[in-house]
């Protein structure tokens, strides 16, 4: 709903603009007209206006910068209730140049049951691809990503083997840098994701690929995907499931759960933006017959 709301404001925008122009240069360009023809002058506007509308927008895409160089990605909430400047911000990364399947990006709260889920879908026959497991995979030593990190965060975070602690560097992001961290890997993520489409799409033109990613929406992802599906489920289960994972105390596992969803866009906030929402807070077969009916829409 807020991608078409922004899309219908831009040509709302575009039209004002184009209204505006043809009011000025009617009088002072009408000598032009029979020189030129009518149409040539009216490509000129068009002209006119696109640049003028392309710099309202790229004003309206460095404020979204300012805000995420500021503040990081744990923001104020109600800096995410107003998404028009950061939808523009996500709306500049193009589509992967990929063929006709069904892209769907699958995210979440944190311990929300996101990777559960996805391999459910995974089982009914989609191809998926976990950014977290992609994202391990590139900070290997000997990958750029790797030199990068170390360079930014220090020696600190590297484990006795050379390798990086990931616990360590969770330390060392959240959540003062989680900014400066996510400008390293996403990039190299979404690169690798991109050729991941490109090969699915010529083994099986009709598939369903779906993505799955923590930050996907707060890294301008939206807009990559043909549908969106949010995994959410209640505060406690979080710390519950994130305590379990870990093998911490329910009070570590508390502190560390609220300390990374300070980091992340509101959960409620990324229910808004999805086409499907499943709702894990039941048991593993109330999500599963969820993501059976979704299943079934995304193959229709």
């Amino acid at each position: 709903m807020q991608l078409n709301l922004e899309r219908a404001l831009k040509r709302l925008q575009c039209e004002i603009l184009l209204r505006d122009l043809n009011r000025k240069e009617d009088g002072k360009n009408y000598h032009k007209i029979n020189r030129e023809g009518r149409g040539a002058l009216l490509e000129r506007r068009q002209r006119h206006a696109r640049q003028r509308l392309n710099t309202s927008c790229l004003v309206r895409i460095e404020e979204a910068r300012r805000l995420d160089r500021c503040q990081g990605f744990h923001a104020p909430k109600d800096a995410y209730s107003h998404l028009r400047a950061r939808s523009h911000l996500a709306l500049q990364r193009p589509k992967p140049d990929t063929v006709g399947m069904l892209k769907v990006g699958l995210t979440g709260g944190m311990a929300s049951g996101k990777t559960t889920v996805l391999a459910m879908f995974a089982a009914l026959g989609a191809h998926t691809l976990r950014a977290d497991a992609v994202a391990h995979q590139l900070m290997t030593p000997g990958e750029p990503m790797y030199a990068l990190i170390v360079a930014a965060f220090g020696k600190g975070i590297l484990a006795l083997d050379g390798t990086i602690a990931r616990p360590k560097l969770a330390a060392a992001a959240f959540p003062a840098r989680i900014a400066e961290l996510n400008a390293i890997v996403h990039p190299a993520v979404l690169a690798f994701e991109d050729r991941w489409m490109r090969e699915v799409g010529a083994i099986d033109p009709k598939a369903v690929a779906i993505c799955e990613a923590a930050l996907l929406i707060e890294a301008g992802g939206l807009v990559r995907y043909d549908k969106l599906i949010v995994v959410t489920c209640t505060l406690e289960q979080k710390i519950l499931r994130f305590a379990e994972r870990a093998v911490i105390s329910m009070e570590a596992a508390r502190e560390e759960v609220q300390r990374r969803m300070a980091a992340q866009m509101p959960e409620e906030e990324k229910a808004k933006l999805a086409d499907f929402v499943i709702d894990n807070s039941g048991s593993r077969e109330d999500a599963a017959q969820q993501v059976s009916r979704i299943w079934h829409q995304l193959r229709s």
